[in-house]
C-alpha cells in the first residue's frame, strides 16, 4: 500500500488540494521576498501573484473540510466583506488634484475632501494614478491642508513608482487621482491623547505629526517635534505652511548639502 500512497495526492482531495497549495507558496512569497525576483519583476506582476493567496485560502478551506474551513472560512470572509466596504465606499475619484513639487525629491498633492472622505487626522489613504499606473495602490500618510475641506499628501521619490511621479510632475498642475481611505493609523491610538508628546521624526516621516500638530493645535495638548531632514524643498514648505505652535518646542535640523534654506 505505501507504494500507492503517492497516488493520494491527485486521487484523494486532502491531497489535491495540499499540493495545490504547496505549489501556490512559492509563487505568493517569493516575489515579494526575494531580491532579485523584486527587481526583476514588476510591482503588478508580484502583487497579482500575491493575490494568489485568496486562492491559497480557499483550497486550504476544502483541504480537511471538517477541521479547517471555519479557520480559514471565517477571516477569509472578513476579508473579503472589508474589501467590499472598501471598493464600494470608502474609494473616492478626485477629479482635479492639485500636484506640486517640493525640490528635487518630494511632491506635495492637495486636493478637496469627497464626499464621504471622513476626518483626516492621524490617517493614511492608498492612492492610485491612473494616468501613471491603473495597478498600484501605495500608502501615504493623509493631513488636513491649509485649505478648508482639504487635505494633502507629500510623497518622497524612492522607488520605481514615485521615480515616474517625479519624472512626469515638472510643474505644478492638476490630474485625475483615486483615494482610498482614510484609515487609522498607529498615531491616532490612545497613546496619542497624552497631554504632552513627543514627536521624532526624519524626512518624509514628518507628515504624521503635522497631522498631530494641525489636530491638537488650539487645545491644552503640548506636542514636542524633533525634525531632521535633508530635503531643502520640504522644510521651506512646511515652514511657510504649518503653524507649529508657541506652546510645545519645534527643533528642525537641515542636513542638506545641496544648498542653503530660502526662508
Amino acid at each position: 500500500r505505501r507504494k500507492d500512497d503517492i497516488q493520494l495526492l491527485w486521487n484523494s482531495q486532502t491531497g489535491l488540494t495540499g499540493l495545490i497549495a504547496i505549489i501556490l507558496c512559492p509563487f505568493i512569497v517569493l516575489p515579494m521576498t526575494v531580491p532579485y525576483l523584486k527587481k526583476q519583476l514588476s510591482f503588478e506582476w508580484r502583487k497579482g501573484l500575491h493575490y494568489l493567496s485568496i486562492v491559497w485560502g480557499a483550497v486550504l478551506m476544502c483541504h480537511a473540510p471538517e477541521r479547517i474551513v471555519w479557520l480559514i472560512g471565517i477571516p477569509f470572509f472578513i476579508y473579503a466583506a472589508d474589501k467590499m466596504v472598501e471598493g464600494f465606499s470608502k474609494t473616492h475619484l478626485v477629479e482635479s488634484a492639485h500636484f506640486q513639487r517640493l525640490g528635487d525629491t518630494s511632491c506635495l498633492i492637495s486636493f478637496a475632501n469627497p464626499p464621504g472622505f471622513g476626518k483626516q487626522n492621524s490617517a493614511y489613504v492608498y492612492l492610485m494614478l491612473p494616468w501613471l499606473s491603473k495597478y498600484q495602490f501605495h500608502a501615504f500618510t493623509v493631513f488636513p491642508d491649509t485649505k478648508a475641506n482639504h487635505s494633502s499628501i507629500c510623497i518622497h521619490k524612492c522607488g520605481d513608482w514615485t521615480q515616474k511621479l517625479m519624472k512626469t510632475i515638472t510643474t505644478p498642475t492638476h490630474k485625475p487621482a483615486f483615494v482610498v481611505g482614510p484609515f487609522l493609523s498607529p498615531f491616532s491610538s490612545p497613546a496619542m491623547d497624552s497631554e504632552h508628546l513627543v514627536a521624532v521624526a526624519s524626512g518624509i516621516g514628518v507628515t504624521p505629526a503635522i497631522s498631530l500638530i494641525k489636530q491638537y493645535s488650539r487645545t491644552s495638548r503640548r506636542l514636542n517635534l524633533i525634525w531632521i531632514c535633508r530635503d531643502a524643498g520640504l522644510v521651506e514648505h512646511f515652514l511657510q505652511n504649518v503653524d507649529f505652535g508657541s506652546d510645545g518646542y519645534t527643533l528642525i535640523y537641515y542636513t542638506g548639502r545641496d544648498r542653503e534654506l530660502i526662508l
